[in-house]
């Protein structure tokens, strides 16, 4: 049996870095990454990754990787390991789990059926269908409810935690 690839997902907004209102160059830190940078230094992830619904296109990938990415990454004290996905990306995944054409799903729709939490787990859920061990996930997230969900046909375990109440 394979030991489990640990990964933390972070979300951006209201989480690590206030709202992004005025673009990327602009945005600054809030002292919830204080809190998100020492649950990381106990968890101990494998890779730290981005799971946020503030990257809307590529535009904004661009610019959350060239003014965010590396001032974030000497503050959390991880590398991110992977690229972060669009909201697209998200919807697309979401939309391949569910069965459903991406055209016909909405941001909206995403965020009125599913949330935050269901929309990771969806994720989750798939990458477990990719990965070759199992793996071991958390979403350290302002704005979900705590839970833990497992996937045991596809090797996954997690949690959904909400960095307000750490």
């Amino acid at each position: 049996m394979n030991s489990k690839k640990r990964v933390a997902f972070i979300d951006l907004e209201d989480t690590v870095i206030a709202p992004v209102l005025q673009g990327w160059p602009a945005a600054e830190p809030i002292a919830l990454a204080n809190t998100v940078r020492q649950f990381l230094e106990v968890w101990q992830p494998d890779e730290v990754r981005v799971f946020s619904f503030a990257i809307h296109s590529e535009e904004d990938l661009k610019g959350f990787e060239s003014h965010v990415q590396p001032w974030l990454e000497r503050l959390l004290g991880f590398k991110i390991a992977q690229r972060p996905q669009t909201i697209q990306d998200i919807i697309e995944e979401v939309s391949k789990m569910r069965r459903l054409h991406p055209s016909k799903v909405g941001f909206s729709d995403l965020v009125d059926f599913l949330g935050k939490g269901g929309a990771f787990k969806e994720c989750m859920r798939s990458e477990g269908r990719k990965n070759d061990g199992d793996l071991e996930v958390v979403l350290l997230d302002d704005c979900v409810e705590d839970e833990t969900f497992e996937f045991p046909a596809v090797g996954v375990v997690g949690r959904l935690v909400n960095v307000e109440r750490l």
